[in-house]
């Protein structure tokens, strides 16, 4: 048996009143920083706005690989993975419905939901 603890430190707002389809002229950098440099997983969720909805997976990153963007977000959002203690989330051009909170997250293996 594992046990696992995620731990939640980061955390950025995107908040704009704009159509749900129509893009933002904005590009966001969202960087994140380990706590804990003995841990090899990293990963971004998003929380919507007012819907009620738990967090979503968004990136999952292991040290020494490419980090994998969940395919509901692969259409403008990328992440650089893990380089050096941290890592970043970046998208081109926002819409509405990115509007939420991001978290970071950190473990010390792969967490499987």
């Amino acid at each position: 048996n594992h046990f696992f603890i995620l731990f939640f430190f980061f955390f950025y707002c995107l908040a704009h009143t704009q159509t749900p389809h129509e893009p933002l002229a904005y590009s966001y950098l969202l960087t994140c920083s380990k706590m804990n440099p003995s841990y090899s997983t990293m990963y971004w969720y998003k929380m919507p706005l007012g819907n009620g909805s738990g967090m979503i997976l968004m990136v999952t990153a292991i040290k020494g690989s490419k980090a994998s963007v969940e395919a509901a977000f692969q259409s403008h959002f990328t992440s650089s993975g893990i380089q050096g203690d941290g890592m970043t989330l970046s998208t081109e051009g926002a819409f509405l419905n990115d509007s939420g909170i991001y978290y970071c997250a950190e473990s010390e293996t792969q967490w499987v939901g």
